[in-house]
């Protein structure tokens, strides 16, 4: 037996467990002959018939078919466990309306308990009085009930601001901005993630404001959402399927809408449906997904796994975090922020995302980097938890990958279009910067110096300001871009023409 490669799965499980074999090597270890086989795996189109078409299935003695709720039974047991939660929050919320009309009927009787009797010696029977009561009682119910509604109607479109620019804010957001601890505001339907600044010690010492402000800009009258921002975002964005969705974008909107959706929910997090093309879905996170660093691991290991068994024309996702739209805007002029957010990816153009989302972005951008962003966290961090002169993934976890749209120059030498992975030597006064072919690294274990496409001297730079995270960024020059790396207080910079 040859192996001629790893692939990753994303699942950790599956990783462990599982090897892909050409079938004649599978029969040969199982000491099968060329007419037997393990199984067959049979897609349909409506996902939700899987288990009623596995019953009804006819099968040879000894077979057995398995829906795919049966293979992968952790998956929907969680779906399970989300429509348990939604049910139980409907029972409590239909607990506290009858425990809140029973305080109103009873607040109703004993204020008015000179006005019952006045009726009673009128000649009014009992029947009577509770008629009156019940239906006073109905109508503050429903005063309340309309109240509520009304005050949680505008805010009824995903909107995002995370950047502080007067002319494009809404008006909630724009008074939100206004409290120096407030960094980033999502709000959605039903809910409103807020992020605060990195100096702001804890929650608890901002929430009690935070509360009494939105309760009295509401009872105010004061406006969530300009209704030209809604109707814009309802355009451009929408999980809800239209007539001119293919089959496979219906059953993607079907899926996030029904079961990927109300989980996100629930973490104060959104996720919409953007495009497909050629097997490829295009997502948006936004919220508090968008600022966390598990929520890309989170997406490949439960959802895409899930989306890619129940719709088997989806080959892979493309996922875009909103808190990068901020980030990138920010990154030639002012790289120092970026070391505040969360953030696994960059681009050349810095705001492609921004255009891409807009529609004024050319097909690709020139070059994107993934990464991931270790902190520093009180650390020594060179030469200390990164050696000198020892091969560095340049961040954590799998190893940094570049990505070129077209042709580029680095160090005097051509690198085509493609995928690679970078990796780096430190010193004190130099980074070895190193571009290698091998792709889908974890870490450094498996480089491959012969693999080498073009290593470049990068000078060392001292900077004032400590980046708290590392951090990676294009910048545009004249002639090309440079490639910078921030962390702690090390800056280094990769020049790029094309």
């Amino acid at each position: 037996m040859v192996i001629v490669g790893i692939f990753k799965t994303g699942v950790e499980e599956i990783d462990k467990t599982f090897a892909i074999a050409d079938l004649r090597l599978i029969q040969h270890f199982n000491d099968w002959d060329n007419n037997t086989i393990g199984g067959y795996e049979v897609f349909i189109k409506d996902y939700k018939l899987t288990q009623q078409v596995a019953d009804t299935m006819q099968f040879p003695m000894l077979w057995n078919a398995k829906s795919l709720k049966e293979v992968n039974p952790t998956i929907f047991d969680w779906l399970g466990v989300m429509d348990t939660n939604r049910n139980i929050v409907f029972a409590i919320m239909a607990i506290v309306a009858i425990i809140n009309l029973i305080t109103c009927l009873l607040i109703l009787v004993l204020e008015r308990v000179k006005m019952v009797g006045i009726l009673k010696a009128l000649g009014c029977n009992n029947i009577t009085i509770q008629k009156i009561f019940l239906y006073y009682a109905a109508i503050i119910s429903a005063t309340g009930v309309g109240i509520g509604c009304v005050a949680g109607n505008p805010i009824i479109s995903i909107y995002t601001e995370m950047t502080p620019n007067p002319e494009t804010m809404n008006p909630l957001a724009k008074e939100l901005f206004s409290s120096p601890f407030i960094k980033s505001v999502f709000i959605a339907s039903n809910f409103i993630t807020l992020t605060k600044t990195a100096d702001t010690e804890d929650w608890q010492d901002v929430v009690p404001s935070i509360k009494q402000f939105l309760k009295e800009y509401l009872e105010n009258g004061g406006v969530v959402v300009n209704d030209d921002e809604v109707a814009k975002v309802k355009q451009e964005s929408s999980n809800v399927v239209s007539a001119d969705d293919d089959d496979v974008v219906k059953r993607v909107k079907e899926l996030l809408e029904n079961y990927v959706k109300p989980a996100v929910e629930m973490d104060g997090g959104a996720i919409q449906f953007k495009s497909y093309h050629n097997g490829v879905v295009n997502l948006m996170m936004q919220g508090s997904c968008s600022g966390c660093p598990s929520s890309t691991v989170t997406l490949k290991a439960g959802i895409e796994g899930m989306m890619k068994r129940m719709i088997p024309e989806i080959k892979s996702f493309c996922i875009a975090l909103s808190v990068l739209f901020a980030t990138f805007s920010l990154a030639q002029s002012k790289p120092t922020e970026l070391d505040k957010s969360p953030m696994d990816a960059s681009y050349l153009p810095a705001n492609y995302p921004l255009l891409k989302l807009n529609g004024k972005a050319k097909d690709q951008p020139i070059a994107r980097l993934l990464y991931s962003r270790p902190q520093k966290n009180g650390r020594v961090i060179f030469d200390g938890i990164v050696k000198y002169n020892e091969m560095w993934r340049l961040g954590a976890n799998e190893a940094t990958e570049i990505e070129f749209f077209k042709a580029v120059k680095i160090g005097g030498k051509s690198v085509a279009k493609g995928k690679y992975t970078l990796y780096c030597i430190p010193t004190a006064d130099k980074w070895t910067l190193i571009i290698n072919k091998d792709n889908f690294s974890w870490g450094n274990f498996s480089y491959d110096a012969k693999k080498d496409v073009v290593r470049v001297d990068c000078k060392v730079e001292k900077t004032t300001d400590i980046a708290e995270s590392f951090t990676a960024y294009f910048e545009e020059l004249k002639t090309g871009a440079t490639l910078n790396f921030m962390w702690d207080d090390v800056k280094v910079q990769l020049p790029i023409i094309f």
